[in-house]
């Protein structure tokens, strides 16, 4: 892998088989999808490697994500990210930065949110939720049970 990159980025969904590369389009570089704000960098999935646990959504949700070279140009909208050590913990009480387009209530936002949020005790998280009752050890909680 040549590098890593952060957002915004939307890996966006064109057809129904999620697992076949021609099935998805990456938009790197995009914060609002209601506009074309000129900075969006558009690439086609040439492979698409899920972890080989990946299960659902909430078990590990992760892929590596290959897309034609010469690929992407970083610049003030799209940038590397360094990426933790193999060995790193999470710190009950450390900030976290998370962004997306996930659902605020019953509807979605067009503009890429992001939010700094600490990192709860793992089992304060499970014992809080029904859904988080069962969480992977590769996951992790953030945010306020408030």
């Amino acid at each position: 892998m040549d590098a890593a990159f952060a957002g915004p980025l939307k890996l966006g969904r064109v057809g129904r088989d999620d697992r076949r590369p021609s099935s998805y389009v990456v938009i790197a570089g995009d914060w609002d999808n209601n506009v074309t704000e000129g900075h969006e960098q558009t690439f086609d999935v040439l492979h698409l490697h899920f972890y080989p646990l990946y299960e659902d959504l909430f078990s590990h949700d992760l892929a590596v994500i290959e897309i034609e070279r010469p690929g992407m140009r970083f610049d003030d909208w799209t940038t590397p990210i360094c990426l933790p050590p193999r060995d790193f913990e999470y710190q009950t009480g450390r900030k976290c930065v998370v962004t997306g387009w996930g659902s605020i209530g019953f509807s979605y936002p067009s503009r890429l949110q992001a939010a700094v949020l600490p990192i709860i005790d793992r089992m304060e998280c499970m014992n809080s939720s029904r859904i988080y009752s069962s969480m992977s050890r590769s996951a992790f909680c953030a945010g306020y049970l408030q």
